[in-house]
């Protein structure tokens, strides 16, 4: 029965019983239906704000030789909205950064105007992720400021910002920079030994992320007797192979090489290993762990590429060390968050959720791995992996390091 339908019915009840029965009962019968009325006139309003509430999902979607925002875009789904245990739908708004540091700008400063935008997760690099944190930080109004999700950025000052500005709704969701630098120098010396000597090639398109996690992998190597031979920028302006002939004819030629940066240009980097017989083990950093590069260096490089990824490779799951399993897992965390607000969902409260609750916020079984965040906001239950290709061609996670 509608509401219409129910409502004439009752006043049709009531006129006729009004014939039979005192003026009190009818009172209180009338009363009743009012008080209903009101009820589902509030209810009905409280949906209708909670309808246009929305989570911010900010990734890049035009440069098709950067694929970490497609393969997270085809974890996170196509769903319109989310509904929370309570019936509540919050709506999912994609928002394209496009990859450019003015335009991530301006989409964060959209979105922070928007008080209907109770959520940003996003963006896909690090460089971008610091754009959108610093429009939060320097809004206007802090207790207005969105809660933040990162899926993707790993550069450490991201979250040591956040705390300076006393910015608490923040949660990383992959390990920082630090934890990556620690075990690649575990690796090298490892296999090659604590006097190796490492060449260090930085990504010149993605400088907040490759610059920090480049000076972290140098600190580690140095600071326990490795040599770093080589240290330079890399990409379009700035090749590998002027550099590497001065090595080579100085006889310090590189045990390892370390491409730290974003799969754009480590594509470039095995096409010019290749072209000049390169034949040296090279260590891509989590910017580079995409299909598309992974496999280029399988069919180059062999068991030369190693890859790092914050991923819990699971065959039997069909889950690869790609940032797709990421993008599944932030839609479980921001589901989570969502059913974890009491009252109404709205910037405030999801952000006071957070602040509040963050280190009892999380995924044990995620499809990428665990996640438990500390007061800080990073994620504590997940390390950084090594994978590579063995003889067979298998791609498997390499095991041992310590």
């Amino acid at each position: 029965m509608s509401k219409a339908e129910y409502i004439t019915t009752s006043i049709n009840w009531v006129i006729t019983t009004s014939k039979r029965y005192s003026r009190r009962i009818i009172f209180v019968v009338v009363g009743a239906i009012l008080t209903w009325l009101v009820k589902e006139y509030l209810d009905d309003y409280k949906m209708e704000s909670q309808s246009n509430k929305y989570i911010a999902v900010v990734m890049s979607g035009t440069d098709k030789t950067f694929t970490i925002p497609k393969e997270f875009k085809q974890g996170f789904g196509d769903e319109e909205s989310i509904q929370t245990t309570d019936g509540v739908k919050i709506n999912i708004k994609k928002k394209d950064d496009q990859y450019s540091v003015q335009q991530a700008k301006i989409v964060a400063e959209a979105l922070m105007n928007d008080l209907n935008c109770v959520m940003i997760i996003g963006n896909s690099n690090s460089e971008l992720t610091e754009v959108t944190l610093n429009s939060i930080l320097d809004y206007s109004d802090k207790t207005k400021r969105p809660a933040f999700i990162l899926p993707i950025a790993t550069a450490d000052n991201l979250i040591s910002k956040s705390k300076s500005e006393g910015y608490e709704s923040i949660m990383r969701m992959v390990p920082d920079n630090q934890n990556q630098a620690m075990l690649i120098k575990r690796f090298i010396f490892q296999v090659k030994g604590s006097n190796s000597n490492v060449a260090i090639l930085v990504d010149e398109d993605n400088k907040t992320y490759s610059s920090n996690l480049s000076k972290n992998i140098a600190s580690a190597i140095i600071s326990e007797d490795g040599n770093i031979v080589l240290n330079q920028s890399y990409g379009n302006s700035q090749r590998l192979v002027t550099t590497f002939e001065v090595l080579k004819a100085n006889k310090i030629m590189p045990d390892v090489i370390v491409y730290v940066g974003v799969s754009s240009n480590a594509l470039l980097l095995i096409e010019e290993l290749k072209a000049f017989k390169i034949n040296i083990p090279v260590i891509f950093t989590d910017g580079s762990t995409v299909e598309e590069v992974m496999k280029k260096a399988k069919r180059l490089l062999s068991e030369n590429a190693y890859f790092l990824s914050p991923v819990l490779m699971n065959n039997s799951k069909n889950i690869q060390p790609t940032y797709e399993a990421i993008g599944k897992d932030a839609h479980s965390l921001a589901k989570k968050i969502l059913n974890g607000v009491t009252g109404e969902i709205t910037r405030e409260s999801v952000s006071k959720h957070i602040s509040k609750n963050k280190t009892d916020i999380g995924l044990d079984s995620g499809f990428a791995g665990a996640y438990g965040f500390n007061a800080e906001g990073n994620n504590v239950k997940m390390d950084f992996k090594i994978y590579h290709h063995t003889t067979d061609g298998a791609l498997k996670e390499v095991q041992g390091i310590k």
